[in-house]
């Protein structure tokens, strides 16, 4: 649609204008009487980037721009309200943020003007698929091209601007309420969110497997399950090594480890192991993955070492990547990587990946897709320090950038990880020999500092393992799944959570995406309720009959859910998504 073009005032006032899309494939008209309670109009908000973590902010020019949270916000604070039709403008005075020339071209600026609810001024908030709340931001006259920070800037004063989406982090933002929760389905109160730390406790069998810890800051660690591991092998050697967890494209969560029982020696692994999970609590469809002696390249491998995967959009397949040493190569161990659709079985033989120019062995690799390109964080196995090489592609090829670790310390099992909320990334890597875990940071993924051990602490001695961010509801799922002492629940909304709560009876939440059983009541596994077993997948079995639920959405006019994956909470109760309708979900 075309837009009226609009004259530009620079104020520091702004009024934005939204539309909230929900990303299911119910029908928009047939959703929107529950659609848009999510945002709470007359409510204060602050705008982050989820590439710099710096704040939307109004300019002394009157220019919309990013910049570090101020000590006055007031440029930075954004009122919201109700403008009718599922539409809510973002208020600070009479003005609104209006794509200058009203058009869909790329690079248009974001500018003020005085607010007329025109397609200029009236923008989409299409949620991603990310572990956070964030969302990509269209307007109605833009088509395609998303919110967008210039350049893939993280510095101050970088021009907010408008830009064909392709899913950068610079197009993705953070809705921030002021103040604490709005109350929403989908908010989680603590900007910086939560951390979860995956790791293995050391070299005897029954230290090498799955362990957790989670943090609140991304800095201070403390492990869960009273310093016991949480989840143990049942294939290949029955003992996991340097695990990694990924957020799928299809919002399931898949764990790689090495396949190793280190006391039957260091060339003893000749697979990688992976599994998959919905909740990180619930590990199914575990499989060795057979590397050694079964492709060209890996003839006589004796290794297969910490593998890892990141998806890529070029190839529409997840690329596995992992160490591996064997004759062929000299003898070395070198990075090679195979692309994979389900993370089960390899679709393509392994290649190489990523050997030093100068010989040297290479392993422990962490590749990131930023600013464009794919940053890979290595080990060089033979100088035992974390260096850093770069692409445009994720298979490569990979230019060597620099070292990145101190020297005199010898460190392996990097990982990088955001802190939400900031434009920082830390770096964690096992100092082995010295028994302590160096934390480094960085605001341009390139340069680095390495913190004072006194200003980060872990209450355990983990080795190589990977941070993910996590909500507050997960948070707590996993501290209520394997709790421990000394740490406390994080707040969270009243609502329904991102986890998609279930009411399983009048006086307990059940926070699992998992549908009940249709077909079984053997129980199988008992935690916090009762679980089953339906075409390989779990299933939560009824401790009540559906007789004696209530189906309290007929009052209301709408059907009652035969699933439970809830999608929106109101005082009335639950809401599901079935046959593109609203429907109630079931109290029982």
């Amino acid at each position: 649609m075309k837009c009226n073009i609009i004259s530009k005032f620079f104020f520091y006032a702004i009024t934005l204008v939204v539309t909230f899309a929900n990303g299911s494939n119910a029908e928009p008209n047939k959703l929107s009487r529950r659609a848009y309670d999510e945002i709470i109009s007359g409510k204060d908000y602050m705008i982050v980037s989820q590439l710099s973590g710096k704040y939307i902010t109004v300019g002394n020019n009157g220019n919309i721009h990013q910049w570090e949270k101020l000590s006055d916000t007031s440029s930075q604070v954004w009122r919201f309200e109700s403008a009718g039709s599922g539409k809510f403008a973002i208020l600070s005075g009479k003005m609104a943020l209006t794509v200058e020339n009203g058009n869909n071209k790329n690079g248009n600026k974001m500018i003020l003007s005085q607010y007329q609810n025109n397609a200029a001024q009236r923008f989409i908030f299409h949620k991603t698929d990310d572990v956070y709340d964030n969302y990509y931001i269209t307007a109605e006259c833009s088509g395609n091209a998303a919110l967008d920070v210039y350049d893939q800037s993280y510095d101050n004063g970088a021009n907010i601007d408008q830009w064909d989406y392709w899913g950068g982090d610079n197009q993705k933002f953070y809705v921030i309420p002021v103040g604490g929760s709005n109350n929403s389905s989908n908010n989680n109160s603590n900007v910086n969110g939560a951390f979860l730390f995956a790791f293995f406790q050391g070299n005897a069998p029954e230290k090498e497997q799955l362990s957790y810890a989670l943090s609140t800051d991304g800095y201070h660690f403390n492990i869960l399950n009273y310093g016991r591991s949480i989840w143990k092998s049942n294939v290949g050697t029955g003992c996991i090594r340097d695990p990694f967890i990924l957020k799928g494209q299809d919002d399931y969560y898949y764990l790689l480890a090495t396949d190793m029982k280190s006391y039957l020696g260091w060339d003893s692994n000749r697979n990688i192991l992976t599994a998959k999970s919905k909740d990180l609590i619930h590990w199914n469809d575990v499989t060795s993955i057979e590397i050694a002696n079964k492709y060209p390249l890996t003839q006589a491998a004796d290794r297969a070492w910490a593998p890892q995967a990141i998806y890529d959009p070029e190839k529409k397949s997840y690329m596995i990547y992992f160490a591996v040493r064997t004759p062929g190569n000299g003898n070395k161990t070198i990075m090679y990587y195979a692309y994979s659709k389900d993370m089960k079985k390899l679709d393509t033989a392994p290649a190489l990946l990523f050997a030093p120019r100068n010989g040297n062995e290479a392993i422990d690799s962490d590749i990131i897709f930023q600013n464009n390109k794919y940053y890979m964080y290595y080990k060089d196995e033979t100088k035992k320090t974390i260096c850093l090489a770069t692409a445009d592609h994720a298979s490569g090829p990979y230019q060597e950038i620099k070292q990145l670790s101190d020297r005199g310390i010898e460190v392996e099992g990097c990982n990088i990880y955001p802190v939400v909320g900031t434009n920082k990334w830390l770096m964690m890597s096992d100092a082995y020999v010295n028994g302590y875990f160096v934390l480094q940071e960085t605001t341009d993924l390139v340069n680095f500092r390495t913190l004072d051990r006194k200003t980060y602490g872990f209450n355990f001695t983990p080795r190589h393992g990977y941070v993910i961010p996590i909500s507050n509801n997960q948070y707590n799922d996993l501290l209520s799944a394997y709790p421990t002492n000394g740490i406390s629940p994080l707040p969270v909304s009243n609502s329904a959570s991102n986890n998609n709560s279930q009411q399983g009876s009048q006086d307990q939440n059940i926070d699992y995406t998992y549908p009940y059983c249709k077909t079984t009541s053997d129980v199988v596994y008992t935690d916090t309720m009762e679980w089953g077993v339906e075409n390989n997948e779990w299933c939560i079995i009824k401790s009540h009959s559906s007789a004696t639920c209530q189906c309290w959405a007929k009052k209301l006019g709408y059907p009652c859910c035969t699933d439970n994956t809830v999608y929106y909470e109101d005082s009335d109760g639950q809401w599901g998504i079935e046959n593109n309708e609203w429907c109630g979900i079931l109290k029982c």
